[in-house]
């Protein structure tokens, strides 16, 4: 009779938890399609690498590693001793595989399930973790539902002040903001100072300089990354404290926040990777269609681009350009280049800048962009427009920034449409780093790791921003869905993203470039004659710069 009871019991959690491992010592049952709820979000369990939780004994086991990092803790695991150790929030659990000996900083505590190997994956008791954690955690049978409520009070703890830089007001506010949603008691000095003319670089130069005033996190936009990044005195190095955090980042990124010598300086929350905006009811007026496919082909090349400008030109009687300036194929010619300004001591002309000089002087002499300035009130007010022009070039970061921030009927959506490029394209960014001078390292690790690291707070900005976040579990939820060219970001930019070349960025890109926007200004203008007169003054004025580099 019970042996009846036994194996009817069995056939129930089968139905219920989907199957059994009869060659498992213990009684192992597989769960199915199941969910977990993080402090109300839930979690997709695809992304675990297709390790579906169990139940062993009755206690439910699962990697821990993607629950850990999705709230920024670190998991480590040491093959030579077969140790995972789990370190969240100043607490630091070791586990030992097929040992019922769990070690809560440094406290012995017993358990009656082990870690195991399961289908060549390290499966952990949740319970036993999670509650060692702080956190509080249930089991729904009927919905096969894990749910974690985190200990939110363990923030409150943490008290101090730091000092934070940025050059965008209203983003830098928005985070200071989400910290102390979460910190209450860390107070937050920010100090905001445009990019314009140089004012935050200049600042921020002549603090490092003087050795005071540096602020304890602060950023780096990507013209000027690797220049802050390579000086041995500016940033701290992350490499020991974030190695085994960075593997939910794509890689890219990891590599600009990295110096010549290998080390780890800073870190990155977005991805900004370019396209073409375009206005789609320019598009169904005089190119008879707002498919992005069809308009991608009709930007797919020099000449396709050529005859697409003559089209509107024409057809709207000179009313419509193709592009709001020649400064958008800036952003593309030189943000899709195969080599950067400089390579091994040398300034470089890519073929990139050769093809961008004709091709701009092409657009401004017959008319085809609409001659505004970027930032300039006229081209705000163009964006919001519905006419003027077709299209301008816009990277992932800058579809808040620029298009919402403009056309207040943008967010509704409908009104603008997303293109992909002729040339793959990286286009802008931003990198937070610790000051090597900070006397709050412990606590300014904590702010950087909640900007860059933390995945619900990334998820909220993502969201809030339309941005692509540099977030590999949120890219595979498909986070966020933007909702002003009505396409899930990573879909659209993720093909795009291996096709770009990071590597043209140097630590000499943000004179560099000054010195070529002035000169280039002055071609297309007409105040310099001819291209060969153009790059004798640049090249000159580069030599000035940097008497280290070869200029040929």
């Amino acid at each position: 009779m019970k042996r009846r009871v036994l194996l009817l019991l069995l056939l129930v959690l089968i139905i219920i938890t989907g199957s059994i491992d009869t060659n498992a010592t213990e009684l192992v049952l597989k769960i199915n399609n199941p969910k977990m709820v993080i402090d109300n979000d839930e979690m997709d369990i695809e992304y675990w690498e297709n390790t579906a939780p169990v139940i062993v004994n009755g206690r439910s086991m699962l990697p821990i590693r993607p629950v850990i990092e999705v709230l920024g803790g670190v998991v480590r695991w040491d093959d030579e001793d077969r140790k995972v150790t789990i370190e969240y929030n100043d607490r630091k659990i070791e586990m030992w595989l097929n040992v019922k000996l769990m070690k809560v900083d440094g406290e012995d505590r017993y358990f009656d399930v082990p870690p195991m190997s399961i289908s060549g994956r390290t499966m952990v008791p949740l319970r036993f973790v999670s509650e060692s954690l702080g956190f509080e955690i249930s089991w729904d049978g009927k919905n096969k539902k894990i749910s974690i409520k985190t200990n939110q009070n363990d923030f409150a703890k943490y008290q101090g002040e730091i000092s934070f830089w940025h050059y965008n007001a209203e983003e830098a506010v928005g985070i200071v903001k989400a910290f102390n949603n979460r910190y209450p008691n860390v107070k937050v000095n920010l100090s905001v100072n445009p990019l314009k003319d140089m004012v935050y670089q200049n600042k921020l130069t002549s603090a490092i300089k003087a050795g005071s005033g540096v602020p304890d996190v602060f950023p780096s936009e990507a013209s000027f990354v690797k220049k802050f990044v390579d000086d041995e005195e500016i940033y701290t190095d992350l490499s020991d404290i974030s190695n085994d955090i960075l593997v939910n980042m794509v890689p890219y990124t990891v590599d600009i926040g990295t110096d010549y010598t290998g080390r780890l300086k800073v870190l990155t929350n977005q991805l900004s990777v370019g396209a073409f905006l375009y206005k789609k009811s320019v598009a169904e007026k005089y190119l008879g269609t707002s498919d992005s496919n069809k308009i991608a082909d009709m930007l797919s090349s020099e000449d396709n681009m050529l005859e697409t400008a003559k089209k509107l030109k024409v057809k709207s009687k000179g009313k419509v350009a193709l592009f709001s300036s020649w400064e958008d194929l800036k952003k593309m010619y030189l943000g899709g280049r195969s080599e950067g300004w400089v390579i091994d001591g040398k300034l470089t002309i890519d073929q990139n800048v050769l093809n961008f000089i004709d091709f701009s002087k092409k657009i401004k002499e017959n008319k085809y962009e609409a001659g505004y300035s970027e930032g300039t009130s006229s081209v705000n007010a163009a964006i919001a427009g519905d006419e003027n022009f077709l299209a301008t070039v816009c990277p992932s970061s800058d579809i808040y920034w620029v298009i919402n921030k403009n056309d207040k009927k943008a967010f509704e959506g409908g009104r603008w449409g997303i293109a992909k490029p002729p040339i793959p394209f990286g286009c802008g960014g931003t990198w937070y780093g610790i000051s090597n001078n900070s006397e709050v390292k412990d606590l300014s690790w904590r702010f950087l790791k909640f900007l860059t690291i933390d995945t619900y707070a990334m998820k909220e900005w993502a969201v809030k921003y339309e941005n692509l976040p540099n977030n590999l579990y949120l890219l595979s939820q498909g986070i966020p869905n933007n909702r002003t060219v009505d396409v899930n970001m990573h879909e659209f930019f993720g093909p795009l993203i291996k096709d770009v070349n990071y590597r043209i960025y140097t630590k000499y890109d943000d004179n560099i470039n000054n010195n070529f926007n002035q000169y280039i200004n002055a071609y297309l203008d007409g105040k310099i004659s001819s291209k060969e007169e153009f790059f004798k003054q640049f090249k000159s004025d580069v030599q000035i710069l940097y008497p280290e580099i070869v200029v040929e």
